[in-house]
């Protein structure tokens, strides 16, 4: 059984992208139900890149909220929506990522054990916490 999803079939590897001004190099990272993760290369952060029809007005106020709670470990709150200046029919939702080295998934492809083994167990680790949150659980991305 197939899950219902928003995501087109295919996106960019790359994006050149204006956001808030400031010219970005983004790499795609991932896939999620509704669009696609990126990555900057130049900056600590990452990016959903979503259809403007995924989001609604009650959505868009949820991101708002959700990046005013309390911090989670092992979990990055979305620092708000960018409109992409070029009218591509999508928004980014940024998420600020101190200290990434590489994605999830980026590691698992990984040829050593080691660093397999390692991203697993603290995924692993951060579950609980994901799943367990007062406000609702919160589903890992690939990136």
């Amino acid at each position: 059984m197939r899950t219902p999803t928003t995501t087109p079939a295919s996106a960019p590897s790359e994006l050149n992208v204006a956001l808030d001004g400031v010219a970005r190099r983004l790499v795609r990272a991932g896939a999620t139900l509704e669009g696609w993760i990126y990555r900057a290369t130049n900056r600590p952060e990452c990016f959903r890149r979503l259809p403007v029809g995924a989001l609604g007005i009650e959505r868009r106020a949820a991101y708002e909220e959700v990046g005013r709670r309390p911090a989670v470990a092992g979990v990055s709150p979305p620092a708000g929506l960018l409109e992409l200046e070029d009218d591509t029919g999508y928004v980014m939702v940024r998420y600020p990522v101190p200290d990434v080295s590489s994605t999830l998934a980026e590691a698992l492809d990984d040829r050593r054990p080691a660093v397999r083994a390692r991203s697993t167990l603290a995924a692993w680790r951060a579950a609980r916490e994901w799943w367990s949150r007062p406000d609702g659980p919160t589903l890992p991305l690939p990136a």
